[in-house]
């Protein structure tokens, strides 16, 4: 559920984004981190290839993690989603 086309940057720098092939949606993943809570959330979005909303899931991990681990667990956590769909 990927577009294997490189992430594009418009002419200020900031990521745009990018519409899968006619066959494919996507999935974007999203992770903040909230200290006050101490707990990750993990966003995950499905779109289609014109951008359209398809469906969408939210949770939390905790304790408070690290970037690098909380965005790699919300991958991962959207990986499986979109498996047992």
């Amino acid at each position: 559920m990927h577009n294997h086309a490189p992430r594009q940057a418009n002419i200020h720098g900031v990521l745009q984004w990018q519409k899968p092939s006619s066959i494919r949606y996507k999935c974007n993943v999203y992770a903040p981190f909230s200290h006050a809570l101490s707990k990750v959330g993990i966003g995950m979005c499905i779109r289609d290839e014109k951008g359209r909303f398809v469906l969408a899931k939210t949770e939390w991990l905790a304790p408070l993690l690290d970037v690098d681990l909380g965005e790699a667990l919300g991958l991962l956590s959207a990986l499986g989603w979109v498996r047992d769909l």
